[in-house]
């Protein structure tokens, strides 16, 4: 209660405090809204209860096809390949860990920790591939989508240290709408390609979405703490 009582009075103590401490709350909120729509998706897939619908989808999707639009499709989805975002992501620590060492830690814990996450999230489904017509061999399981839950975290992340960190606020408005872009195209190139079905992307992304809430929550739970000690 005293605990309680001490985040009470330093939450309103500061303009600055307080403006944490209300980003710490509704990033629990997000993060744990996001968690519950992720698990509510895995639960109809396991119970099969919208195969019809996702059948429906890709079909519609594959209905699209042609030899250039699978050019570019096979393009775009190479922009969410696992090694491609691992490898730019130690481009981006080693350019960034000299005057932002925190973030590019960040960053890559981050991605990494994601893509483990993404795999126990696939054991525990066991979802197969879709069988009909694909266009890629892919030899895991099919839920959550390893590619979008990886490139919404990657992008979404680059997306937010460039708001914070570049002054040009055109330059990280272009890179946000193109990250943001790039992970709706990447999604869809998956079920273009006959690897995934609609529900794995929509469940990676909030997987996606969930991991990244959850990146922001620790860092800004650490300024909180930090503010919190000062304070004492």
């Amino acid at each position: 209660m005293k605990f309680l009582t001490k985040v009470t009075r330093f939450s309103l103590s500061s303009k600055s405090s307080f403006i944490i401490t209300s980003e710490v709350l509704v990033g629990i909120i997000t993060c744990l809204l996001s968690l519950l729509i992720f698990l509510i998706f895995t639960k109809e897939v396991l119970e099969k209860d919208i195969v019809l619908l996702d059948h429906q989808i890709s079909l519609f999707v594959y209905s699209l096809r042609s030899p250039e639009l699978t050019a570019v499709m096979f393009f775009i989805t190479s922009f969410g390949d696992r090694i491609l975002l691992i490898l730019t992501a130690l481009v981006i620590m080693i350019f960034s860990i000299k005057n932002h060492k925190k973030e590019a830690v960040l960053f890559g814990v981050a991605l990494a920790m994601g893509a483990i996450i993404n795999g126990v999230f696939k054991e525990m489904a066991q979802r197969p591939r879709p069988a009909l017509a694909p266009l890629a061999i892919e030899r895991t399981y099919s839920f959550p989508s390893g590619h979008a839950m990886n490139s919404f975290i990657f992008y979404a992340l680059l997306s937010y240290f460039s708001y914070h960190f570049f002054r040009n606020r055109k330059i990280s408005l272009f890179i946000s709408t193109t990250c943001a872009l790039l992970i709706i195209l990447i999604g869809f190139s998956r079920i273009y390609l006959g690897v995934h079905y609609f529900t794995d992307v929509i469940a990676g992304y909030f997987a996606g979405f969930w991991w990244f809430i959850t990146i922001l929550l620790v860092e800004y739970s650490l300024v909180f703490y930090k503010l919190f000690k000062k304070s004492e």
